[in-house]
């Protein structure tokens, strides 16, 4: 009936991570019994399903925008995704076919040989999440020794629950300095501008925003 489980505000909970805020959420002394018995209840069931897997707690009314759309409408319940980290993308812990596929459905076209030739050339740095339903890739770019964010993609079943906040969060804890680029018709940019320090937009490339964070551009 409350269309979800409640904070000590008692407002919604969008999103509940295992382990790690199911851990602290035992722990608060405000949290009522019968929530609490909830998300025991629900780690159980995580514990004996896929990593792909997730439990959605809401009401009746909100099931279709819970289930169907990427905001969601209750607490969305889910085993937290082990980020793995490469040095390059030949490294033989990653399966390169699978990288593509990501990217194929992600972008929804094929992409290029010369592409897949450059990136695997450039990368620097991977951050892989282990089901394969969120990347970043950070090359090394002629000129700085500051990372450049090549790719941020995260699948579309993996939108909505938190997967590019933890790849983002392992990306900055080991990259004080960064930056990208995006087209300005880029649905993202919205987010990208709250978390970048700073934009701008070069002369001639008019299509593109550049985001930076840890750097001074003067």
């Amino acid at each position: 009936d409350m269309g979800g489980l409640l904070n000590e505000q008692d407002k919604l909970m969008p999103n509940i991570n295992y382990p790690s805020d199911y851990e602290w959420l035992l722990k608060q002394p405000w949290l009522r019994h019968g929530t609490k018995l909830k998300v025991k209840e629900i780690g159980h069931l995580l514990d004996h399903l896929p990593m792909t897997s997730s439990v959605s707690v809401t009401s009746p009314e909100s099931l279709m925008k819970e289930l169907f759309t990427h905001s969601g409408q209750g607490t969305l319940c889910r085993k937290e995704t082990t980020i793995l980290k490469y040095d390059s993308l030949t490294d033989p812990g990653i399966d390169f076919e699978r990288v593509k596929d990501m990217l194929r459905n992600a972008f929804g076209k094929e992409p290029t040989d010369e592409y897949m030739d450059r990136v695997t050339e450039r990368a620097d740095k991977v951050y892989l999440c282990e089901t394969y339903s969120g990347m970043v890739i950070l090359s090394k770019e002629d000129g700085t020794s500051v990372p450049y964010m090549d790719k941020f993609v995260v699948s579309k079943l993996a939108q909505g629950i938190g997967t590019g906040k933890a790849l983002w969060l392992e990306v900055v804890a080991d990259n004080p300095s960064l930056f990208w680029r995006s087209r300005q018709s880029n649905a993202v940019n919205k987010w990208y501008y709250q978390v970048s320090h700073g934009s701008f937009r070069c002369p001639g490339k008019q299509d593109w925003v550049t985001f930076y964070r840890g750097l001074d551009p003067r």
